[in-house]
Formats: C-alpha cells, sequence, structure tokens
C-alpha cells in the first residue's frame, strides 16, 4: 500500500506515497497502516471536490476531523500539469517538510 521513498542521508524523516486513503483499499486498512507508521503529516495533492469523488470515506474523515495527523492540503489539478508559480511553491514546500520532518509523512496522491 504505502511505498517508501529513499531520501537523502541528510533528511531524518521518511517520506511514503500513496493513493488517496480508503480509495483502493477498504479506509480502516490505509488508516491503521499510518498509525503503524506513526505518520504525523499527510500531504494530499487533491482538492476536496476529487477526495469526494474518488474516496467519499477519507473525506468524511477530514471533514469530520477524525484523523491524528496534521493534514496539509496541497491541490494539484487532476491530470494536470502544475503552472511554473505552482511547481515553486510545491518545491518550497516540500524542502520546508522535509527539513522540519523528523517524523514520517505521506504524500498522499
Amino acid at each position: 500500500m504505502f511505498r517508501m521513498v529513499k531520501l537523502p542521508d541528510s533528511i531524518q524523516g521518511r517520506l511514503y506515497l500513496s493513493s488517496m486513503p480508503g480509495r483502493y483499499e477498504p479506509i480502516e486498512e490505509d488508516l491503521s497502516e499510518i498509525d503503524l507508521l506513526n505518520i504525523k503529516r499527510v500531504v494530499c495533492l487533491a482538492d476536496m471536490h476529487e477526495i469526494e469523488l474518488k474516496s467519499p470515506e477519507y473525506a468524511q474523515v477530514l471533514k469530520d476531523h477524525n484523523y491524528t495527523w496534521i493534514q496539509e492540503p496541497f491541490p494539484i489539478p487532476d491530470y494536470g500539469i502544475p503552472s511554473p508559480i505552482l511547481h515553486d511553491a510545491f518545491l518550497t514546500f516540500s524542502k520546508e517538510v522535509a527539513v522540519c520532518s523528523w517524523y514520517p509523512f505521506l504524500l498522499v496522491f
């Protein structure tokens, strides 16, 4: 389910990639894995409309604030190419998250 990304030795945290929780597996499995891996921050590249369409259960978890991690929305248009401004903003955001993340985090697309 979650794929770990090899990070440079200078970055202390861990990065996992995953599809949207609840989209391809039962939401309970994804939430359990987030807990098991001690993930403290989830960066989601989908906007709420896309989340509602593709994983209504995950959308409900977010709406109810029924989670223990920091939820970081950074929506990028589905199947789109980010504009140069969005690309630069995401690069800056990613570096900030990586530097501040001594704990595991999850990038959801």
